[in-house]
């Protein structure tokens, strides 16, 4: 089992919370904390995708560091 995501040079690490019935997931390598959640593999990796996107298009303001910033 692959509990890893990737996307736009991005990776998350993906949670699975039994009591709760909810995946959950923070993307990794960066100084900032940045967490999602979803109740599917669907919806976690969709939740991914758009954390990573608002991130990439925050970034592009003035607060953000350049070394937060992957390739991708």
């Amino acid at each position: 089992m692959n509990n890893v995501l990737l996307y736009k040079g991005f990776k998350a690490r993906i949670e699975f919370n039994a009591e709760e019935k909810l995946l959950s997931g923070r993307i990794l390598e960066i100084d900032r904390m940045i967490t999602f959640e979803g109740r599917s593999a669907k919806k976690v990796e969709a939740a991914f995708r758009r954390a990573v996107d608002e991130y990439v298009f925050t970034c592009q303001g003035s607060w953000c560091e350049l070394n937060d910033m992957l390739e991708y």
